[in-house]
């Protein structure tokens, strides 16, 4: 239930039927990233190794402005000014 003037969060999506995906920089599955886009385009990433241990969700703008920074500036590389 919610106050006058406010409103509810919206559902989170449900990763029963997420499909992960696992990230091309995994470091030959050393060090795995995976990734699942779900509907409403949330994006949830989580450690392989690990997958019970929980998930972290990101919005799609979020997860855009990320993906556009790394791609920018790839990991070990100096920033862009």
């Amino acid at each position: 239930m919610t106050s006058p003037g406010h409103k509810a969060e919206p559902a989170a999506p449900q990763l029963d039927q997420a499909r992960w995906h696992t990230s091309s920089f995994s470091n030959g599955g050393e060090q795995c990233v995976q990734v699942a886009h779900l509907p409403g385009g949330h994006t949830a990433i989580r450690d392989s190794k690990a997958p019970t241990h929980g998930h972290l969700r990101y919005t799609a703008r979020t997860w855009t402005a990320f993906c556009n920074t790394t791609h920018q500036d790839p990991p070990g590389s100096q920033p862009s000014a």
